[in-house]
């Protein structure tokens, strides 16, 4: 599979999808059953990235896969920051938020500033419920 799905922390709280050069819809459908698969048992908090790094192009179809994707999405999956994707992929997920209305994904230029995206999330989740 192109698309490799793992936890990104010791803790079980982001779920991470790394993209290789190639991938199809039916590789990121794949990725999303594992992602729920994996997500099944838990109650608290869980954020994506697709790590998007390798990943220099996309498949046509994507704003109805990206909003096929987020009307499936479980109630505890609060953030998908995708990282380390083109600019074209980040325009295109920047358009898919203001056509849907969607405020939970996000792009980041890493890794390493998408989990910075989720922590100030979380963060100010915590504040708001202080």
């Amino acid at each position: 599979m192109s698309i490799d799905v793992s936890w990104d922390d010791d803790t079980k709280t982001i779920i991470r999808w790394d993209f290789g050069e190639k991938w199809t819809w039916d590789e990121f459908h794949e990725a999303f059953r594992l992602s729920n698969e994996m997500n099944n048992d838990r109650s608290y908090r869980v954020d994506v990235i697709p790590n998007a790094a390798n990943s220099p192009h996309m498949p046509l179809g994507a704003l109805s896969e990206f909003r096929r994707l987020d009307d499936q999405l479980p109630s505890n999956v609060k953030l998908i920051v995708v990282a380390g994707s083109s600019p074209f992929t980040r325009s295109m997920i920047e358009l898919f938020g203001k056509i849907y209305r969607v405020q939970s994904w996000r792009t980041a230029k890493s890794l390493a500033e998408a989990r910075e995206h989720i922590i100030r999330d979380r963060q100010r989740e915590q504040d708001l419920s202080a």
